[in-house]
């Protein structure tokens, strides 16, 4: 295997993860802070506002999660397409 295909491997795989960590967190911290809302919105007494928060905080992570969804699936399709163009075995004549 070439110098450039391990390369290109590794940052396929580099920028899926990086992708994953950001985007996870992202979607976990928008839960976090729908939640705050949630309570201190509910204590208060405004109770649409507090579910009407939450729920745009939800909706927020699973935008999140789905924007991870599409990079993952492009990252693996640009792997595989990587894997293809290699030759699996080389003939020395």
């Amino acid at each position: 295997m070439s110098e450039d295909y391990i390369k290109q491997r590794k940052k396929i795989r580099f920028n899926s993860m990086v992708a994953s960590i950001l985007l996870f967190g992202a979607a976990f911290l928008a839960i976090i802070y729908g939640a705050s809302f949630l309570s201190v919105y509910w204590v208060l007494g405004n109770y649409p506002i507090a579910i009407a928060s939450f729920v745009g905080a939800l909706a927020l992570s699973i935008l999140c999660l789905g924007f991870w969804l599409k990079i993952v699936l492009k990252m693996r399709s640009k792997l595989k397409a990587l894997d293809t163009a290699v030759p699996a075995k080389a003939v020395v004549v």
